[in-house]
């Protein structure tokens, strides 16, 4: 579970911003009949969640994913953030694409656009 929370929360948010809310994805559910994907949120005060829940809502709505909150203590919230953030991140598959540079052709690079 661990690696999964790790994936949706540098997909969607970030670590720093779940720590400072007590907020954290869990998970993501597809419904088997409609195919629609539904993120399991959960945060520590409800209370709290009209301050940000449209914020989150958005960040998941553009990849077309649903978003349900359950509230848990912040003790738990807490200890799979720390679970999470322990998680290598592991480069996807558009950054292996990307092109590998030298140190020399970037300094060469900067060194033309200063000439």
């Amino acid at each position: 579970m661990p690696k999964t929370v790790r994936e949706l929360i540098d997909q969607y948010l970030s670590l720093g911003w779940c720590n400072e809310n007590i907020i954290v994805p869990l998970g993501i559910e597809q419904d088997q009949k409609s195919g629609r994907k539904t993120a399991i949120i959960a945060i520590a005060n409800f209370a709290y969640l009209a301050t940000i829940g449209e914020f989150v809502k958005n960040r998941f709505q553009h990849s077309g994913v649903n978003c349900q909150f359950i509230e848990l203590p912040s003790e738990e919230i807490e200890a799979i953030i720390a679970n999470a953030s322990k998680e290598k991140v592991l480069a996807s598959e558009d950054e292996e694409s990307w092109p590998k540079y030298t140190r020399d052709e970037i300094l060469r690079a900067l060194s033309n656009c200063i000439d």
